[in-house]
C-alpha cells in the first residue's frame, strides 16, 4: 500500500465519499454515473493524495478546503482532457464553498450521531440509545414520574456527551493538525447552527415543558446541603445563615447541575432564591451582584410558571426593597 492509499487526507477522502459524490451530482452538474467515473479516477490519481501535490504535514489548511479546491481541479483538468464529460458550467450562481461546506457539516452530524448511537449499543447502555433518539425528535421528557422524566434526563444528557465526543474525534480526523479543531468547529457551526445546538449543546436539554421543570424545582427544593441541615426549603422557611452557607448552597447546587442532575436553569432560580431571602430577612445583598443585575434576575424569577408560591412571595417582596433602595 503506497503513500496516498495510508495518507489522513486519503482517508478523510473515503470516509466523506457521499459527500464528494453528492457535491458532482447536485453542485457540478455531473450525471451519477460521470460523478462515480470521476471521484474513482480523482481517488486513484496519486498526485492528489500525495506530499508533493497540495498537502502536507505543515499545511494548514482543513481537508475539507483541500478537498473541495483539489476534487475542483481534477475535474476541470479531466473535462478540458476528455470528450466524455460535459463542460463544466456555473448554475444558479451557487456558492460552491459553501453549498460544499453545508453538505460537509451535514455528514459530519449524522455520522457523529451514528458513532455515538453505536458507542451506546456497545457499551450496553440500550436507555442511552432510545434517550438519543428520543431528544432527537424534540419531544418532552415527561412522563408523568418524576423519578422516570429524572432517569431520561440524566440518559439524554449522558447521550448528548456522548455525541459530543464522538463529533470531537471525527473532526480531529478532518484537519492535519489539531489546532485547527476550533475552526472546524466554528465552521460547522456556520453551515448548520440550528442542527448542531440541537444535537451537541447540553444547553438544548434546559428547554424542558413547564411540567417538567415543576417536578425539578420541587425536588431540588428538597436537596439537603452539607453545613446547612437542610436544603433550599430549609432556608425558606428559616433563613439564619451567612454569605458561607449560600456559597455552600451554590457549591451543592451547581454540582448537581453540572453533573447532568438537573437543568441550569434551575441553579440560577436557586441562587436568586438564597438572595431573594437574604434580602428580605436581613436586607443584605450577598454575593457578586450589583442592584442592577439582582433586580433583572429577581424579575427573570417571579416571571417562571414553575416557581413554587413560597419562592414567588420571597423573589417579589425582595424585588420591591430593591426598587425602593434605589429610589
Amino acid at each position: 500500500m503506497n503513500e496516498a492509499q495510508t495518507s489522513p487526507i486519503r482517508k478523510c477522502a473515503e470516509t466523506f465519499h457521499s459527500v464528494l459524490m453528492s457535491y458532482l451530482v447536485c453542485e457540478r452538474h455531473f450525471s451519477p454515473d460521470d460523478s462515480r467515473m470521476l471521484l474513482k479516477g480523482y481517488l486513484e490519481e496519486s498526485s492528489q493524495m500525495q506530499v508533493n501535490g497540495s498537502w502536507n504535514a505543515e499545511t494548514k489548511t482543513s481537508f475539507r478546503q483541500l478537498l473541495r479546491e483539489d476534487l475542483d481541479k481534477y475535474v476541470q483538468e479531466q473535462v478540458l482532457r476528455s470528450v466524455c464529460f460535459p463542460l463544466v458550467q456555473k448554475h444558479d450562481n451557487v456558492d460552491m464553498e459553501r453549498a460544499f461546506g453545508v453538505r460537509w457539516a451535514h455528514f459530519v452530524l449524522k455520522e457523529a450521531t451514528r458513532r455515538a448511537r453505536a458507542r451506546c449499543l456497545e457499551a450496553g447502555l440500550q436507555e442511552l440509545f432510545s434517550v438519543f433518539n428520543y431528544d432527537e425528535e424534540g419531544l418532552p421528557l415527561f412522563t408523568g414520574s418524576s423519578a422516570l422524566l429524572r432517569e431520561n434526563y440524566r440518559n439524554a444528557i449522558k447521550a448528548k456527551r456522548i455525541f459530543r465526543q464522538q463529533l470531537e474525534i471525527l473532526l480531529l480526523e478532518t484537519v492535519p493538525d489539531w489546532h485547527l479543531l476550533e475552526q472546524e468547529k466554528a465552521s460547522l457551526n456556520n453551515f448548520c447552527p440550528q442542527e448542531l445546538e440541537r444535537r451537541a449543546s447540553l444547553e438544548s436539554m434546559h428547554n424542558c415543558s413547564v411540567e417538567e421543570l415543576t417536578l425539578f424545582w420541587k425536588e431540588l427544593l428538597e436537596i439537603p446541603v452539607p453545613g446547612l441541615g437542610g436544603g433550599l426549603e430549609e432556608l425558606l422557611e428559616d433563613f439564619g445563615h451567612d454569605v458561607e452557607c449560600l456559597a455552600r448552597l451554590h457549591e451543592a447546587l451547581e454540582h448537581e447541575t453540572s453533573m447532568g442532575y438537573y437543568p441550569k436553569v434551575l441553579l440560577k432560580a436557586a441562587d436568586l432564591t438564597g438572595l431573594a431571602v437574604s434580602i428580605c430577612r436581613t436586607g443584605t445583598i450577598y454575593l457578586d451582584y450589583s442592584i442592577h443585575d439582582l433586580q433583572k434576575g429577581l424579575f427573570w424569577l417571579t416571571k417562571q410558571p414553575w416557581l413554587d408560591e413560597k419562592t414567588h412571595l420571597y423573589a417579589s417582596e425582595a424585588l420591591d426593597k430593591l426598587s425602593l433602595a434605589g429610589e
